[in-house]
């Protein structure tokens, strides 16, 4: 089953089924919430679900149209890269630690060096995690190529108190650190 998506469109074929064409959408979730017997609270995203449930409940037949997104791509294909729900997740992750790489330090103003979204644990091989923020890291395009897809470093920001597998350290001479 697709996933129903509130769009302006599905919102403008509402506006025209309730007689309501040409109004302000407050006008159509002020309508919508009497039909349901309900208070609008004045938010876009109750506004949105009122929406929602009057197509489902009202007219089923249009959740088949415009109003549902694709399926979601296998996550294990090329395809995957360019769907909404990768996207989207690639962006948040973006804004949430910045454009730096997590790996080398490199900043894509600064340094102008491109940045991607890694999955730590390759998508190919665990497509189940494809989607999950907290196998996701930012590296630069040197380092996310370096790395590859049969690598599974967790460059991200570690416990300053936990040794560091990639620092260099002195050994004695009885094996002891």
């Amino acid at each position: 089953m697709t996933q129903f998506i509130c769009t302006n469109g599905t919102i403008q074929k509402v506006k025209r089924a309730i007689g309501l064409a040409g109004q302000k959408n407050k006008a159509v979730f002020r309508k919508l919430a009497e039909m349901f017997g309900e208070q609008w609270t004045g938010d876009r995203d109750h506004g949105k679900r009122l929406v929602k449930r009057f197509v489902l409940e009202k007219h089923p037949t249009w959740k088949e149209s415009r109003a549902t997104r694709p399926p979601m791509p296998d996550p294990r294909g090329d395809d995957f890269l360019m769907s909404y729900g990768w996207r989207k997740l690639r962006m948040e992750v973006l804004v949430e630690r910045g454009p730096t790489c997590e790996c080398c330090g490199a900043n894509a103003q600064r340094d102008r060096v491109k940045m991607n979204i890694d999955h730590i644990k390759p998508r190919r091989l665990f497509p189940e995690l494809a989607l999950v923020k907290e196998n996701l890291q930012v590296l630069c395009d040197p380092c996310n190529h370096g790395k590859g897809n049969w690598d599974q470093t967790d460059w991200r920001e570690r416990d300053a108190t936990a040794p560091d597998p990639m620092r260099p350290r002195l050994v004695k001479k009885d094996g002891a650190a």
